[in-house]
């Protein structure tokens, strides 16, 4: 008998990560709006009343947290917890503006508001993964993680270093000190972000890295946690409030307790770009669509000799750019063009090596008159060897039809071994039309 398909009528259990979560950025919300209130100037009453209302929002909020039981009121409430938490970035983000056009007074460092609204951005981000029914700190970006929090807790050491009494200088020293150890771990964090982008697989140095980052972090959370109790027991010269030193210790321990999921793999990596783009490739750049521009389907195939360039890849219409000239180039192909009082026409140059004609020996016909010749007055005198040259250059000039060497029986100039070889050094081994010197045409009597 088929056994009945059971229903439930509990409803799905709450993933208490994400409730925790949601108590735990409500309640820094909640402070942030306290620290903004005290560092207003005192007679700018409208944006000191709306710091006020956020305030009783965000208390109001923490209370229904605690009430919610079933998963359907723990939707409704994130998405009511989403808009009150982005009126609130908004507010950060126009007061940071009205700072750094000094249009506001008050005591609220730059810094400190561009700090505050990061934290809000990324709860923002949380409570969409919320919303979209994912569950937070079980799968994020690691190293865009570490990248954020390294850089939350350079900004600490940075304002409490500022907050100080500038005759606490151990506690300056030991704040700037600090202050640097973060900064470089924040751009070895973006260092590996960008390194890791679309990296698969575990990173043996990456975890060594978040060995790294938890004893510091370790070290500055003891830090702050000692600077609190100085300031509790009045022990401390500066402006630090205490509830300002125990936010900044309850930072710490969160980033503690997320580089705690990492070592032990509760928190899976991703490969979304979470929390801080880091800027490996610009969004612009990615969106445009990138058109090829295929050549004109009636041109003809070029020479081989021109310079064939591959279709162009480029977001509007390809146009040629305009080259101007070298003057270089322009006293090159002076040297190349032919003077028509100096030579006779010149031979077309083509791509296929020209065969070196003025440099062969003498026809087949003759060689074997002048082998025999020389084999018969081998052992004979200097003055009959020249005779025999002077003789054989005769035929040469009759043969090829060169008025220079062969002239109505003049006795044509002797030219020993040693000077021919020269003469072949002299002449221009390029004949190339850009090489500068041109062959002449062979087989013609000069005018």
């Amino acid at each position: 008998m088929p056994r009945q398909a059971i229903t439930y009528t509990v409803p799905q259990p709450l993933e208490p990560l994400n409730i925790e979560e949601m108590k735990f950025w409500l309640q820094i919300m909640q402070e942030h709006a306290q620290f903004i209130k005290a560092g207003l100037p005192c007679d700018d009453t409208a944006l000191i009343d709306e710091a006020e209302s956020f305030y009783k929002e965000f208390e109001c909020l923490l209370q229904k947290v605690e009430k919610v039981k079933s998963l359907k009121q723990c939707s409704e409430l994130i998405i009511e917890v989403y808009d009150a938490v982005k009126e609130f970035y908004c507010y950060k983000r126009e007061l940071l503006q009205a700072k750094l056009a000094c249009r506001l007074g008050g005591t609220n460092f730059p810094l400190f508001l561009d700090h505050i609204s990061r934290e809000a951005e990324y709860f923002l981000r949380l409570l969409e993964k919320m919303r979209n029914g994912r569950i937070v700190l079980k799968e994020a970006s690691q190293t865009q993680e570490l990248v954020f929090w390294l850089r939350i807790m350079a900004d600490h050491v940075k304002l409490i270093c500022h907050l100080l009494d500038p005759s606490e200088r151990g506690l300056v020293r030991v704040a700037n000190e600090f202050s640097c150890q973060f900064d470089q771990l924040v751009l070895q964090g973006r260092d590996f972000a960008s390194m890791l982008h679309c990296h698969e697989g575990e990173v043996m140095a990456f975890r060594r890295f978040i060995l790294d980052v938890r004893t510091d972090v370790q070290r500055l959370r003891d830090f702050k946690n000692a600077a609190e109790d100085l300031i509790a027991e009045c022990r401390l010269l500066g402006i630090i409030p205490e509830l300002l030193a125990d936010h900044m210790r309850r930072e710490a321990e969160h980033f503690l307790l997320l580089l705690a999921m990492m070592e032990r793999g509760l928190m899976k990596h991703s490969q979304d770009a979470f929390i801080e783009d880091v800027p490996c490739i610009d969004e612009d750049y990615a969106e445009r669509e990138t058109v090829i521009v295929p050549p004109p389907k009636d041109s003809q195939p070029k020479p081989k000799e021109e310079d064939e360039r591959p279709p162009v890849l480029s977001s509007k219409a390809h146009k040629p750019p305009k080259f101007e000239v070298s003057p270089v180039i322009e006293t090159i192909e002076e040297e190349t063009k032919v003077d028509p009082a100096l030579s006779e026409p010149v031979i077309e140059v083509s791509s296929e090596p020209v065969p070196e004609e003025r440099d062969t020996e003498p026809p087949v016909a003759a060689e074997p008159e002048s082998k025999s010749s020389s084999k018969a007055h081998k052992h004979s005198s200097p003055s009959a060897k020249e005779h025999l040259a002077a003789k054989l250059k005769a035929e040469e000039g009759k043969i090829m039809g060169k008025a220079s060497s062969f002239k109505g029986g003049q006795k044509p100039e002797l030219m020993t071994e040693e000077a021919e070889s020269s003469k072949k050094t002299k002449e221009p081994k390029t004949k190339y039309k850009w090489g500068g010197s041109f062959p002449r045409s062979l087989g013609k009597v000069q005018d």
